[in-house]
């Protein structure tokens, strides 16, 4: 009975070797034919600008690439787009949220700004020992006010334009995806056993977000840490200021907050017109907490826009690995871009009416 078994066993071999050789030939070519497809449209797509060429199958994308850099998207596995529109939507709008109160309390500083430059004037022309030196002191303060007002407007509209972009990336994104869903599926793909589990636009679209969002982060942060250098800066200022005026021997109390506003009571002011000497004494005893609750904004944005560095790091290394599990349905991804899409856009108009509000009211104080 053995003997039977092997006999049959040697049979059935010999009648299936030439099928599964072929078969295991087959696959080959495809797998060999997949990769040289790639190198091919890379090869041909550069002579797209040829006229004649430029009807050629191949140069007929229908949408224009956009550039960006390949390190991530290489890495890239396979596509999570529902995390990273949860992850992207959650900062961006907490900064659209926040962004209105940074252009008031650029307003606001700027105004301190005109006020100590009125108070260098009056410290200037006083009885004081070290007036000049006080008046050079205030002047500097004035400037590097200013420049601070300047980059916290610079920031505010930083963070429009960054939400902007991510929309334009978005849609970008989207309409890639949709028009290679729409595309006839080649043989070589179905036959492919060794490509991702997931279409190989759906992954690269993924790459392109994951770049351009990571880029954004990086520009935004920068922005903001120069904003806190310079808000801190001040902060030095007003020290230097509070020991040059306790060397004049002044009874300014203990309030470094309030110690142009103190210098501006002591010295009189403008107390002919009330007005003036009541709006720049109101200014100049708030300047250090208008630079405090600055500084308190920008920290507050740098440190969402770490976590969110943070988050996607780990999104990252997940995509990274293997996937085990079957891919997201393309209709997943769609609807979750899509999603993101119009959340960015309510959040932005939101934003855009609460900022001139806070402007207006800023304004009118």
């Amino acid at each position: 009975m053995l003997a039977f078994i092997l006999d049959l066993s040697k049979q059935v071999l010999k009648l299936l070797y030439l099928p599964l050789a072929g078969l295991l030939c087959a696959w080959f070519l495809v797998w060999l034919l997949g990769q040289l497809s790639g190198t091919a449209h890379e090869v041909f797509s550069s002579f797209c600008f040829l006229p004649v060429v430029s009807w050629a199958a191949v140069c007929k994308s229908g949408l224009e690439p956009v550039v960006f850099s390949k390190s991530i998207s290489q890495e890239t596995r396979w596509a999570d787009f529902p995390t990273l529109m949860a992850i992207q939507d959650t900062t961006m709008a907490q900064l659209l949220d926040e962004n209105s109160s940074g252009s008031a309390l650029a307003l606001h500083i700027l105004k301190a700004k005109m006020a100590t430059t009125d108070l260098a004037t009056l410290v200037r022309h006083s009885d004081m020992k070290s007036r000049i030196r006080l008046a050079e002191h205030l002047e500097q303060f004035a400037k590097d006010a200013e420049t601070a007002s300047q980059s916290l407007t610079d920031l505010s509209a930083q963070v429009f334009g960054s939400v902007d972009r991510v929309l334009g990336v978005n849609n970008f994104v989207l309409k890639s995806i949709e028009a290679a869903r729409s595309a006839p599926v080649s043989i070589i793909s179905v036959l492919n056993l060794w490509q991702s589990t997931e279409p190989p636009c759906i992954v690269e679209s993924f790459g392109t977000s994951m770049t351009y969002l990571s880029h954004t982060i990086r520009t935004l942060v920068i922005a903001l840490e120069i904003n806190v250098v310079q808000l801190n800066h001040l902060e030095q200022q007003l020290d230097t200021l509070h020991q040059l005026v306790l060397m004049e021997g002044v009874s300014i109390g203990e309030a470094k907050s309030e110690l142009l506003g103190s210098l501006w009571t002591f010295l009189g002011g403008n107390k002919r017109q009330l007005a003036v000497y009541e709006s720049n004494l109101l200014l100049l005893l708030n300047v250090g907490e208008y630079r405090r609750q600055a500084l308190a904004h920008v920290v507050s944005a740098l440190q969402r826009l770490r976590q969110m560095n943070a988050d996607m790091e780990d999104l990252r290394r997940r995509v990274a690995e293997p996937d085990l599990i079957p891919g997201l349905p393309v209709e997943v991804h769609i609807a979750s871009i899509q999603r993101s899409v119009e959340r960015l856009k309510e959040s932005q108009v939101e934003a855009h009416a609460r900022h001139q509000a806070v402007l207006r009211e800023a304004l009118s104080e």
